[in-house]
This record gives structure tokens, sequence and C-alpha cells, in this order.
């Protein structure tokens, strides 16, 4: 019972802990590299979320095994189906939730043809500045092609698209006023 209790508490506390700090330990990819996309969802599969997952389910199981008055072997395995329920639905939610981040180029990056940016380095025209703009809610910073020089803080606005990182931009008249919005209407 006490390895149970172990493993139980042990996989908890290691399941909040990666979920307070949002993936940073899952910086080392023991994923392997292989494309295993089961069912619709992908990846995951050794992150610490779902480690962490099996090693409580297999704790909690195990404690219910012992509970419900089973011998050593059906608790281990009462503790190991757990595990693996828990390991799955952590699997699950893990693909789940990478695809409501999206992938970059699953997001329809045009949008951001028209909008205003901030010149964050200053160019020489026909060089290269980075720009700083508001896509989908998030700032956001692209490399732009420039055609005139500019200066940090130089307002932009985002002519066309190059490729995932990368703009083409002109400067905003001198006598540029933004659009205001109106909140009772046209």
């Amino acid at each position: 019972m006490t390895a149970f209790i172990v493993c139980a508490v042990a996989g908890t506390l290691a399941l909040a802990f990666s979920l307070l700090l949002d993936g940073i330990l899952d910086v080392i990819d023991l994923d392997f590299g292989f494309d295993h996309d089961v069912d619709g969802f992908s990846g995951g599969w050794f992150s610490l979320a779902a480690i962490s997952g099996f090693v409580a389910g297999m704790g909690f199981g195990g404690i219910i095994g012992v509970g419900l008055g089973f011998g050593p072997v059906f608790a281990i395995l009462t503790g190991l189906a757990f595990g693996v329920a828990m390991w799955y639905i952590a699997v699950l939610l893990y693909g789940m939730f990478r695809k409501l981040e999206g992938k970059p180029d699953e997001l329809d990056m045009k949008r951001v043809e028209g909008q205003l940016g901030t010149v964050q380095t200053a160019a020489k025209a026909g060089g290269k500045a980075i720009i700083a703009t508001n896509y989908l809610g998030s700032p956001r910073t692209f490399m732009a092609n420039i055609t005139e020089d500019v200066a940090v803080g130089d307002e932009v606005i985002i002519e066309r698209l190059l490729s995932a990182d990368a703009v083409s931009i002109r400067r905003l008249p001198t006598d540029f006023i933004p659009p205001t919005f109106d909140p009772t209407g046209p």
C-alpha cells in the first residue's frame, strides 16, 4: 500500500508541477522523432504530463485495488490499468490542446496584410528591419523588406506577406489618421 501511496502523491505532484510550468520541462523531446498520430491526436506520449498521469493513475488504482481487498498481483494490475487509462487521457488532452493552439501553417497569415506595425530596428532603403504588429490578439514580430529608410518607432502598413516570418511594408503617409471605432455604428 505504501508504494501505491508514494506513486499517487509523486505522480500528482509531478502533474501539478507540469501544468504550472506549462511544458517547460518538456523542452527535452523524448518522443524520439517518429510520427505516432493515432486517432487524430499526436505527440505527447512521453511528455511529463503523460508520464506523471500514468504514475498517479497507477498509484490511485493500486490504492483502490488494495481497498477492495485484492491481493498484491491484482492490485498491481488494477494500478497498471488505471495508469494506462490516465496516460491515454493525458495524451488525448495534450493533442487536443495542441490542435487548439494551431500550427503556424494552418493559420491564415494573410490576415496580417493591411495591418499597422511599428518599426523595432532602424534600417536603410533596400535593407531589412524588424517590425511589431498585433496578430490574432497577440504581439508578433516580422522581418520586413523595406524600400525607404525607416527609424525606430515609425508606423508602417504591412503590404504583403512574403513568408511566415517576413513581410513587405510601406511607411504611413505623414497625414494618415488611423480609423476610429464608433460604437454607435455607421
